[in-house]
C-alpha cells in the first residue's frame, strides 16, 4: 500500500516485490499494458542484484527481448560481471532513471527481488562514516571477552532506538552502530533519519506471494526451462570468458549448468542442485519483504491471473492519479504563497 517515508521526494513511485520465480516480470509487463489502455504510462526499473550484470541473462531470468519491447525497462546490463556493484551505486543510477521517467510524464514501477536495493532507492541509503578498523577490532575483542549481550547493553545506553531494532545476537550490526556513535558522537538512528530525507515520501507496494509448496514447483519448472533454454550454453560461454570465479557463477548454479553441459552430471542432479540454491535465495527474499509494511499482496493461487492484473492495475491507477492531484494542489498553494 502507500508508504510514508518522512521528508523527501513527493513524486509517486510504485514497487512490485516478490521472491525469485514469483512472476514479477510477467505481472509488470501486464500492468504496463493494462495501464497504457487507460492513459497511464509506466516504465519498469529493475531492482535485481543479479540482472544488473551483463552476460548473465538466462540464469538470472532477465526480461526477454519481447518483454522489454512490450514495456520500457531500465537497470538491466549496467555492470560488468567482474566489477563491484553495490546498493549506493544502484540508488544513484536508479534515481536518474526515475527522474527521466517523470520528465517523460510517466510513472516508475520498481520491480525486483533485492530488498537492499529497493530500500536504498525508496528510503535513501545510510552511508555513515567510513570504517574505523582499529575501533571495530577493539569492539570485537571486547565482545569476545564480555559476550554479545554486552554489546547490546552498551548500545542501549547510547542509542536505545537503534538497540530496539537490532537483534541482540546480530554482532555485526551492533558493532557498526557502536562504531558510528564512537566516531561521530551521534546515534546511528539519528543519522539514519537524516539520510531518509533523500528517499521518496509516496510509495505504493505490490507483492506477489505463493505458498511455499507451489513456489517450489514454480522454481523447479523455471530451472528446467532455463537449462533447456540456453543456460548450459551460457555457462560454457562464461567459462570461456574466464568468469567462473565471479560470485554470480556459483551463486546462480552456473557451475552445475556447466557440469551438465560437459556431461559430468545428469539433468535431474543438476536441477536438484540449482533448485536448492534458488529456494534458499527465495527464503532470504521473503524475509526482506515481510519487513515492509502495507503491501498490496497478490496471491495467484487464489485468483485468476487476469483478475489480479486488474486489481493491481486499479490500485496503481488510483494511487498515481491521487498522488498527481495532491501534487497539483501543493503546486497551487505554493504559487498562491
Amino acid at each position: 500500500m502507500v508508504g510514508e517515508n518522512g521528508n523527501g521526494d513527493s513524486r509517486p513511485i510504485a514497487v512490485l516485490v516478490g521472491a525469485t520465480g514469483a512472476g514479477k516480470t510477467t505481472m509488470a509487463v501486464d500492468l504496463a499494458d493494462w495501464l497504457r489502455e487507460r492513459g497511464i504510462s509506466i516504465e519498469i526499473v529493475g531492482a535485481d542484484a543479479r540482472q544488473i550484470y551483463r552476460s548473465f541473462s538466462v540464469g538470472t531470468a532477465k526480461p526477454t527481448v519481447s518483454e522489454q519491447e512490450a514495456a520500457p525497462h531500465h537497470m538491466l546490463d549496467v555492470a560488468d560481471p567482474n566489477e563491484t556493484y553495490n546498493a549506493v551505486r544502484y540508488a544513484e543510477e536508479a534515481r536518474r532513471c526515475v527522474d527521466k521517467i517523470f520528465s517523460r510524464r510517466g510513472f516508475p514501477l520498481i520491480v525486483g527481488g533485492s530488498g537492499l536495493y529497493i530500500r536504498a532507492l525508496v528510503n535513501g541509503l545510510f552511508r555513515g562514516p567510513g570504517a574505523d578498523f582499529d575501533l571495530r577490532r577493539r569492539l570485537e575483542v571486547w565482545s569476545d571477552r564480555e559476550g554479545i549481550a554486552a554489546l547490546h547493553d552498551r548500545l542501549s545506553e547510547c542509542d536505545p532506538v537503534a538497540a530496539a531494532k537490532v537483534h541482540p545476537n546480530d554482532r555485526k550490526r551492533l558493532i557498526r552502530a557502536l562504531e558510528v556513535f564512537e566516531t561521530t558522537g551521534r546515534p546511528i538512528s539519528e543519522l539514519h533519519s537524516e539520510e531518509r530525507s533523500s528517499g521518496f515520501t509516496q510509495t505504493f507496494y505490490l507483492g506477489i506471494e505463493w505458498s511455499p509448496e507451489l513456489h517450489a514447483r514454480r522454481i523447479e519448472a523455471r530451472v528446467r526451462q532455463m537449462l533447456i533454454g540456453g543456460m548450459r550454453e551460457e555457462a560454457s560461454s562464461l567459462a570461456m570468458a574466464d568468469l567462473t570465479k565471479v560470485q554470480l557463477f556459483e551463486g546462480l548454479g552456473y557451475g552445475d549448468a556447466l557440469a551438465l553441459h560437459k556431461g559430468e552430471i545428469g539433468m535431474e542432479d543438476c536441477v536438484g542442485r540449482i533448485c536448492k540454491l534458488h529456494r534458499r535465495y527465495a527464503k532470504r527474499q521473503r524475509t526482506w519483504f515481510q519487513k515492509i509494511d502495507d503491501v498490496f499482496w497478490l496471491e495467484p493461487a487464489e485468483k485468476n491471473w487476469n483478475i489480479l492484473v486488474e486489481a493491481a492495475g486499479e490500485a496503481l491507477c488510483a494511487f498515481f492519479l491521487d498522488s498527481k492531484s495532491q501534487q497539483m494542489r501543493r503546486n497551487r498553494r505554493s504559487g498562491a504563497g
